[in-house]
């Protein structure tokens, strides 16, 4: 008879938060040819990265972990709302402020889930896969 080992819940979830963080970071450099498959399809593993650590988060009652990272973050933030501001009447002011800040969430989750859950050289190694996958493309689309 095989048993299956019971895998406890904080363990699924780093492995989901690992899986996906290095997803993110992986597809990052190809959301160009992503986004010519289908509009929406690089933004799917950023989506499911914040929905993913949010839960996270929430089932462990856990804020996130402060880093450096987080402080230049909420100073772009602040640059960013005082350039709305500023700039409130303009024809495209709501739409780039909008555009900003699923940058700003998903940066602020990967710096989170990098400072616990993620070793650093994953994300680097998928940064240089999706790299390299991005690379290949920009030649073959020279031949």
């Amino acid at each position: 008879m095989i048993t299956h080992p019971v895998v406890r819940p904080e363990v699924r979830g780093t492995v989901v938060l690992q899986a996906l963080a290095c997803a993110t970071v992986a597809l990052a450099p190809v959301e160009g040819y992503l986004t010519a498959v289908q509009s929406q399809l690089g933004k799917v593993a950023p989506a499911l990265l914040t929905l993913a650590w949010l839960a996270v988060r929430l089932r462990r009652r856990q804020l996130p972990r402060p880093t450096p990272l987080h402080a230049v973050l909420a100073l772009l933030a602040v640059v960013l709302a005082a350039t709305a501001a500023l700039h409130a009447a303009g024809p495209f002011t709501a739409e780039y402020t909008v555009r900003w800040l699923p940058f700003l969430v998903v940066t602020a989750a990967l710096a989170d889930v990098a400072s616990r859950e993620v070793p650093i050289h994953w994300l680097l190694l998928a940064a240089a896969a999706g790299a390299t996958v991005a690379g290949a493309g920009a030649l073959f689309s020279l031949i």
